[in-house]
């Protein structure tokens, strides 16, 4: 009966669905959302509300930003969120995650790392809008950074000890930035969309989370992974 009841509630969404559309906000990460809208996330999107009615506008922005549109409610959804990292949004159930970033310390490679305590006290940098240090068990001097390849230049140039971010992002990026430069992997934490808290934002979450674990079990979501060459999780 309870399975039942939710298959009415997800085709009463539907039904109610068509026509309206889902604004997402979201930073670039290379492969997973490209400029031109494309990518894997962008895939995991379409596939969960596909014959739901809806269509889809994208709004790249940087991360914080898509942030703060979602919690302003001026988008429905922003990507790639760590678990209950924002405030004000929705969020679906924890085992729900769609990916994980593995978080890499970048650092000059005349030092020496052995994991979080050496960055104990330390200037560390990461994007503005991340939330690394609610994952990290040590206290750090944090400076916020707007662009990730002036953020390896300020390591380089001695003004950072260390430089955190997702190991996919320092893999796309121009490798002469790295010169000097060691990195590695200190976390990894899945990764959610987070949903407006509105009416909107329930009902895109209760389709997500009635849908998703379908496409998990049909293997449409190890497609998509193939597709774009990433590493299945599951």
């Amino acid at each position: 009966m309870k399975r039942f009841l939710m298959a009415v509630f997800v085709l009463l969404a539907f039904s109610l669905s068509y026509g309206e559309t889902i604004v997402v906000a979201s930073d670039v990460w290379d492969g997973r959302v490209n400029e031109d809208h494309s990518g894997l996330y962008i895939d995991i999107l379409e596939a969960v509300y596909a014959n739901a009615g809806y269509t889809f506008e994208y709004q790249i922005v940087p991360y914080a930003r898509s942030v703060a549109m979602v919690q302003n409610q001026a988008a429905d959804l922003f990507v790639s969120s760590y678990y209950e990292e924002a405030e004000g949004v929705l969020y679906s159930a924890k085992e729900m995650f769609f990916d994980a970033d593995v978080v890499v310390a970048v650092y000059p490679d005349n030092m020496e790392f052995s994991g979080q305590a050496d960055l104990a006290g330390k200037t560390v940098g990461w994007m503005r809008g991340y939330a690394y240090d609610e994952y990290l068990d040590v206290e750090v001097k944090l400076y916020e950074i707007d662009n990730r390849e002036n953020g390896l230049k300020m390591l380089q140039h001695g003004r950072l000890d260390y430089f955190l971010e997702a190991k996919s992002d320092i893999e796309a990026i121009d490798k002469s930035l790295l010169e000097g430069l060691d990195v590695t992997i200190l976390l990894q934490l899945h990764l959610y969309y987070a949903f407006a808290n509105n009416e909107k934002g329930q009902k895109l979450l209760q389709i997500y989370q009635e849908r998703f674990p379908v496409l998990l079990e049909s293997g449409e979501i190890r497609a998509l992974y193939e597709k774009w060459g990433f590493d299945y999780l599951w």
